[in-house]
Parts: C-alpha cells; sequence; structure tokens
C-alpha cells in the first residue's frame, strides 16, 4: 500500500481508507509507548489519546461498510473495540479521580482525604492491570500481528470485495464516490434518535432519557465529528463553523453522560461510612450541574434536526465537488500523529 503523505478525491477508498488507519495506528503505539513508561500525569493522558485513536478508526470503520470487504471489516472493528474496553475502565477512573479532586479543592472545608486516596487507590489499580494486560505475551502478539498487517502490501487486495459481481455490479470505489453517503450516514445516525428524544423535560413521575439511550446518542456523535474532522481540510470555513457548532452539542450530551456514570459509582461508594460527607457533597454538586446539563441539552437537541445537518453538509460537500472535478490532493487532518488532542480535562472522546 503505498502511504501517501496526501489523499486524493479519485483516490482508490481502500487506499484512503488504509492510510488514515494506519496513521491511527502509528499514534496508538506512540501513546502506549507514554503509558507504559510514563508517570501518572504522562500515563492519564496517553491513555485518552490511546482512546482518541481507536474511536477516529471506529467511526472510518462503521462508515466504509458498505464499500469494503466485510469480512475484514468486520474484524477490524472487533480488533479496535476490544482494545477500546480494556482502556474503558481505566479512563473512567482517571476522569473521576480527577474532577473529584478537583471539586474538594474548590471545597476544603468537606473532610475527603480519605475518599480521595480510595479513588486514587482504584485509578493505580486499573492502571497497573492495563499495563500488565499490554505486556502480556497474547497482547503483544495481538497488537504485533495488527501492525504489521497494516503495512503489508496486500493490505488493500485483504479490504476489497469483489471487483466485479456475477451480476455485474462495479465495486472498485474513490473517495469521492463514498464520502458523501458516509457523511450522511453518520448524521442519520444522530438525528434518528428524535424518534426517542424529544426534546422536553420528562413530566412529573416520568423517568428522564435513559442511560443507554444517552450513551449511544453520544457514541453516534463521536462517530459523526471524527469523520467530519478526518477530512476537515475538504470543507474549508464550513466545515469548520459546523465542527464548532456541534462540538458544544457533543460537550454538553458527553458531560451528562459523565454525571449519571459518576452518581452511579457515588451511590456505591457512599455506602461506606468513613466517606459518607465527602460522597453527599460531591452528589449534591453532581445532582445540579446534570440539571444544568440536561436544560442546556434538550435546548440544543431541538436544533439538531436533519434539516440542520443537510443544510450544513450540503455547503461542504458543494466545496469538496469542485477540489474532486480538479483532481485535487488534500492532507486529512484528523489523521496525523500528534492530533488527538490528549488532555488532563475531560472533554470527549
Amino acid at each position: 500500500m503505498q502511504n501517501a503523505a496526501r489523499l486524493m478525491m479519485r483516490q482508490p477508498i481502500t487506499e484512503a481508507a488504509g492510510y488514515c488507519l494506519q496513521t491511527q495506528w502509528d499514534e496508538w503505539i506512540k501513546q502506549e509507548k507514554i503509558f507504559l513508561a510514563g508517570g501518572q500525569e504522562d500515563s492519564i493522558e496517553a491513555v485518552h489519546a490511546m482512546r482518541v485513536a481507536l474511536r477516529r478508526s471506529l467511526a472510518l470503520l462503521i462508515y466504509l461498510r458498505n464499500w469494503l470487504d466485510p469480512d475484514w471489516l468486520a474484524e477490524e472493528i472487533r480488533f479496535n473495540g476490544k482494545l477500546l474496553k480494556k482502556l474503558g475502565k481505566v479512563r473512567d477512573a482517571d476522569v473521576m479521580a480527577q474532577n473529584a479532586a478537583a471539586f474538594f479543592q474548590e471545597n476544603p472545608q468537606i473532610a475527603a482525604h480519605d475518599f480521595l486516596n480510595k479513588l486514587r487507590a482504584g485509578q493505580d489499580q486499573k492502571r497497573q492491570a492495563l499495563r500488565h494486560d499490554l505486556l502480556s505475551k497474547d497482547t503483544v502478539k495481538a497488537l504485533n500481528r495488527h501492525t504489521t498487517a497494516l503495512k503489508t502490501s496486500d493490505l488493500v487486495i485483504r479490504m476489497l470485495p469483489a471487483a466485479l459481481t456475477d451480476s455485474g455490479e462495479v465495486r472498485l470505489y474513490h473517495l469521492d464516490d463514498c464520502l458523501p453517503a458516509m457523511l450522511y450516514q453518520a448524521a442519520a445516525a444522530v438525528t434518528v434518535y428524535h424518534s426517542v428524544i424529544s426534546g422536553q423535560p420528562a413530566a412529573p413521575g416520568q423517568e428522564e432519557i435513559p442511560e443507554p439511550v444517552l450513551h449511544q446518542l453520544r457514541i453516534a456523535a463521536k462517530n459523526f465529528r471524527y469523520l467530519l474532522a478526518f477530512f476537515q481540510p475538504l470543507w474549508g470555513e464550513a466545515g469548520e463553523t459546523m465542527l464548532k457548532e456541534f462540538r458544544v452539542f457533543q460537550d454538553v450530551l458527553g458531560g451528562w453522560h459523565d454525571g449519571i456514570i459518576t452518581l452511579t459509582l457515588l451511590e456505591r461508594l457512599g455506602e461506606q461510612d468513613e466517606w459518607k460527607e465527602a460522597v453527599q457533597a460531591w452528589q449534591h454538586h453532581q445532582h445540579n450541574q446534570l440539571d444544568s446539563l440536561r436544560d442546556s441539552f434538550l435546548t440544543i437537541w431541538k436544533t439538531m434536526t436533519p434539516a440542520w445537518f443537510h443544510q450544513r453538509l450540503s455547503r461542504c460537500l458543494s466545496i469538496m465537488a469542485g477540489l474532486s472535478d480538479n483532481g485535487g490532493t488534500f492532507q486529512a487532518a484528523g489523521v496525523m500523529p500528534g492530533t488527538t488532542g490528549a488532555t488532563n480535562k475531560r472533554v470527549p472522546s
């Protein structure tokens, strides 16, 4: 596979996808080394960056389903998903410990020393378990096999379905054949939730939006943003504006979901008498935050209609059409090493 520095609109979708996936995997390898060798702060950032690389890869793989070999795609999605699951508990523990430290630092009158130590101990335990897992023979073997597979010359062949079907259907797709449909599919995966989320506050006695629904909507929103960001240079100012607007929605949605997860964990921890006061104080704070985030979410959600996406995507795609007609090339913005934006502060990942 040609590992070109730039992507072309008339580039075969297999080559474009292979390049994007390989650069994300290069970022994983870089961050894994930092996690295994670094201190606590470096490890926190590295885990976040590793998760972002996997999320980006998964977003691309999910919306390539119509154009690449289904067996190869299923294997890649399964592999990336298993790695993402390994990192999930560590990331949740990191975020909870950081958020707790920030809250109690602002409220020093609350006795929280033992509670914070409990969170840090759990954080360290999960980090050590992940380190042990990543260094195990089976995991090392699987990671090396995946690294080699992404860099072999026959990658494109393994990704490609039959070029011509028995019924005469040609499947030699190019990037500009597929990208518009990929974006609209990703947008539809978000807007479909209007059928189950009305945008109105829950009536007295009715359940709020179930956590599993919020979780799936949050994943759909991540996939859309990552897919749009992968090809950022195509869209110019129109794409940049859309990403900024959508990020506001995603931040609110992510904050609300994280708050629900935190409260669930606090209910368990609050059973211990030695830190009950600290837990109750943080629970009260979380409930207040959730009320604000819920109201913000419902306000923004009303605007996230199919029309909102169609208007903005049509502007982006008209810019892409001009580049495609001219046989243009571009640098994929969301795939180069060092662009994961890892941070100590919780952001959607």
